[in-house]
């Protein structure tokens, strides 16, 4: 009788552990979605030796990437973008993008980071 009581305790024990687990995970991966009137102007990051900026204005967009070792700006692109929940799609006027179809999202409800999935995470710079 001890020995079942103890297996049902562990039991318990392990379900309660692991339920708490997957509600942190899940708190982790929350995704605030982004509206357009709120990620107008310019943001930037830096990381890796490379500096980035992206300014949108209106449903435009101009974006650059400058290697902050060099100083030297190696990429540059401008286009139009559509929001669609947390998925966005960059247009460049040129053809070629870096940027594509990505995720952009606030990481909490303070919206101080944007994250455009997978470039960066960006703060506001004006």
């Amino acid at each position: 009788m001890r020995k079942v009581l103890f297996l049902i305790t562990a039991i318990i024990s392990i379900a309660m552990f692991i339920g708490c687990s997957d509600s942190d995970k899940e708190e982790q991966e929350t995704k605030i979605e982004v509206a357009q009137n709120e990620i107008q102007g310019t943001w930037h990051t830096s990381s890796y030796g490379s500096y980035k900026h992206i300014t949108f204005n209106g449903d435009n967009y101009s974006y650059g990437i400058m290697d902050v070792n060099n100083e030297e700006i190696t990429h540059t692109e401008h286009g139009s973008y559509t929001i669609n929940g947390i998925n966005v799609l960059f247009a460049s006027d040129g053809g070629e993008t870096k940027l594509g179809s990505c995720e952009m999202y606030w990481e909490d409800e303070s919206k101080n980071y944007l994250h455009i999935y997978p470039v960066g995470s960006f703060t506001k710079a004006d």
